[in-house]
């Protein structure tokens, strides 16, 4: 069955918790999860829950704040229309406080670095995002491509948003490459909801600290002004693992 995102996101919120398996990958703890109505149905969706008590101490990124950067990551795409990336909220679990993501079924032999040659136009949205949000673990594979329709999805929007550290990522193809006057667009309105009390702003600000917001906006106005991707340095700039 097919759902909308704002069923996907009501699904999310309130089905229940019915089956847990901690996922082997993660550097955190993360969890597969089956969600389930509370009546039952039949249907379930699955999940990527990552609750609060699972985050490892970083250096650079405030402790129990990364579900409220993966939520404001979500909340910016929708506005922007780009790039993909799954329906996420921030809910309790069986392990406590955290975000509940909606688990993407992916081809596990695809990645950035396997797709790149053919698929460059379309992964400039998420390169672009990643300089906009300030995403410091752009991993290759942090790009999901679906089953059986290899739609493109962003994954891992936790490490973001910080206001001192540095973008980390695989996509050096798009050093020097103009950003698309389209896209550029997008952002500049995005900056324009954000400064006007709504829904979106509100909703903002208790995702992320004003400096961070301060630095999405500066961020905005440097890609407007300068209109191309930044010059990256390979020793400061890239994320680790690779992949």
């Amino acid at each position: 069955m097919i759902y909308s995102p704002d069923q996907i996101i009501n699904k999310l919120r309130t089905w229940d918790f019915k089956g847990i398996g901690l996922h082997p990958e993660g550097s955190n703890y993360v969890f597969l999860a089956r969600l389930e109505p509370k009546i039952e149905t039949g249907e379930k969706i699955y999940a990527i829950y990552k609750p609060i008590k699972g985050e490892r101490p970083l250096v650079d990124f405030k402790y129990g704040s990364l579900h409220n950067r993966e939520k404001a990551s979500w909340l910016i795409s929708r506005v922007l229309g780009w790039p993909n990336l799954p329906p996420v909220i921030v809910r309790d679990g069986p392990h406590g406080l955290g975000s509940v993501q909606l688990y993407i079924q992916s081809n596990h032999n695809m990645n950035y670095f396997t797709e790149r040659d053919a698929r460059l136009s379309e992964f400039i949205k998420i390169a672009m995002f990643d300089v906009l949000t300030n995403n410091a673990d752009r991993k290759g594979g942090s790009c999901l491509f679906e089953t059986n329709t290899s739609k493109i999805w962003a994954i891992d929007q936790g490490l973001t948003f910080n206001f001192d550290t540095n973008i980390r990522t695989v996509m050096f193809e798009f050093i020097g490459v103009e950003y698309p006057e389209d896209l550029i667009g997008d952002i500049c309105n995005l900056v324009k909801k954000i400064q006007t009390e709504n829904d979106f702003s509100n909703k903002i600000r208790k995702c992320l600290e004003q400096n961070e917001i301060d630095g999405l906006i500066t961020r905005v106005k440097s890609m407007s002004l300068e209109g191309k991707f930044p010059l990256l340095n390979p020793s400061v700039n890239v994320p680790w693992p690779l992949l």
